[in-house]
C-alpha cells in the first residue's frame, strides 16, 4: 500500500519541523567563568548524582511512573497485531481509536492544574495511577466487534489522561522540590528512569508476544499495573493523599 508509506514519512516530516521551530529560540547566557579545575568540578558533579538518583529510586510516584513506562513499552511491540489479528479492526478504525489517545492526553492537560490547585499533587496522582490501572483490565478480555473497540477506546483515552496526569504531578513535584542548583540533574534523572524502564519493556513484549501470544502479553501487562500501581494507590490513600517529604 502507498498509505503507510506516507504515514510514516509524515511522521518523519514532524520532527524535522519540530527541529526547525526549535531554532527560533532565543536564549540569551552569560559568559562563564573560566573553571580552573574541571576535572575536580566534574567528579564533584558526578558525585552529587548518587544521592538524586537514590531520591527517585525511593519516590514512590517515579516507582508507579516506572512501572507505567515499562508495562506501556511491553504493550507497544503487540498492540496493533492485536487489533488486526485478534479484533479484526480496519486501519481506518484503528488510526481513529489511536487518535483518541490524543484527546485523553488534552483533557489531562488541560485539567491537572486545576486538580493540583483544589486537592493538591497527591489527589491528582491518584487519579492518573487509576486511570491507567482503568486503562488496561479490559483489553486483555476484548473480542472482535463493538466490544473490542470499546476496550481499545478506554485503553487509549484513560491511558494518554492518566499517563499525562501521573507525568505533570510527578514531575512538577519534582521539580517544586528539587535542591536549588540541581532541577536540571534531578529532571534529567527521573527521563533517564522512565527511558531505561521502556528498553526493557520492549524486548520483553517482543518475546510475550512471540512465544505466550498477543493476548498473553497485554494480559500480561495489565497483571503487572494491577501489581505495581495498585499497591501504590492504597498507600497514597493510607497517608491522606499527602506526597512524604522523604520521598521528595
Amino acid at each position: 500500500m502507498v498509505v503507510a508509506p506516507l504515514v510514516v514519512l509524515a511522521d518523519a516530516l514532524s520532527f524535522l519541523l519540530s527541529a526547525l521551530l526549535l531554532t527560533r529560540v532565543r536564549a540569551t547566557r552569560e559568559a562563564a567563568a573560566p573553571d580552573p579545575a574541571p576535572a575536580r568540578r566534574a567528579g564533584r558533579r558526578t558525585g552529587e548524582l548518587a544521592p538524586l538518583a537514590r531520591s527517585l529510586v525511593r519516590n514512590s510516584g517515579m516507582q508507579a511512573l516506572a512501572a507505567v513506562a515499562f508495562v506501556n513499552s511491553m504493550v507497544e511491540p503487540v498492540l496493533i497485531l492485536f487489533l488486526v489479528r485478534d479484533l479484526h479492526l480496519r486501519a481506518s478504525v484503528i488510526g481513529l481509536l489511536l487518535a483518541l489517545g490524543a484527546v485523553g492526553g488534552v483533557v489531562g492537560g488541560l485539567l491537572v492544574g486545576r486538580i493540583m490547585r483544589r486537592r493538591g499533587p497527591g489527589v491528582a496522582l491518584g487519579i492518573g495511577a487509576a486511570s491507567m490501572v482503568c486503562s488496561m483490565v479490559a483489553l486483555p478480555f476484548a473480542a472482535a466487534g463493538p466490544v473490542g473497540a470499546g476496550a481499545v477506546v478506554i485503553f487509549e483515552l484513560a491511558g494518554s489522561f492518566g499517563g499525562t496526569l501521573m507525568i505533570a504531578t510527578v514531575f512538577g513535584t519534582l521539580q517544586s522540590t528539587a535542591p536549588a542548583g540541581k532541577v536540571g540533574r534531578l529532571m534529567a534523572l527521573a527521563m533517564m528512569f522512565l527511558q531505561v524502564a521502556a528498553v526493557f519493556g520492549a524486548p520483553v513484549g517482543g518475546l510475550l508476544g512471540t512465544f505466550a501470544g498477543l493476548r498473553a502479553t497485554i494480559a500480561t501487562g495489565a497483571v503487572l499495573i494491577l501489581l505495581t500501581v495498585v499497591p501504590q494507590l492504597l498507600r497514597w490513600r493510607a497517608a491522606g493523599w499527602k506526597i512524604e517529604p522523604e520521598e521528595r
